[in-house]
């Protein structure tokens, strides 16, 4: 969760990934994957981990959730505080 006084700001970042998405059925799918985020100037980076489930409403309206961990040990420019 993001603090009540966090500042977001765009950083210039590049991202390898790894990911699977699966169609089960009915319009159902279930995603997962990994991703390396390096930060532009390539001294700082952070990991992510997701899972996601989606599908589409009778109406075709798409629905997702899903659950994203990230890990960095950096206080800069891709740090979390």
């Amino acid at each position: 969760m993001i603090s009540s006084n966090a500042t977001c700001v765009l950083i210039n970042a590049r991202a390898t990934s790894n990911a699977a998405i699966i169609l089960i059925c009915n319009a159902v799918g279930f995603g997962q994957g990994q991703a390396l985020l390096i930060a532009g100037d390539g001294r700082e980076n952070a990991t992510t981990t997701f899972v996601e489930l989606a599908g589409l409403n009778p109406d075709k309206k798409g629905l997702k959730t899903g659950v994203l961990f990230y890990s960095t040990d950096s206080r800069g420019k891709v740090g979390v505080s």
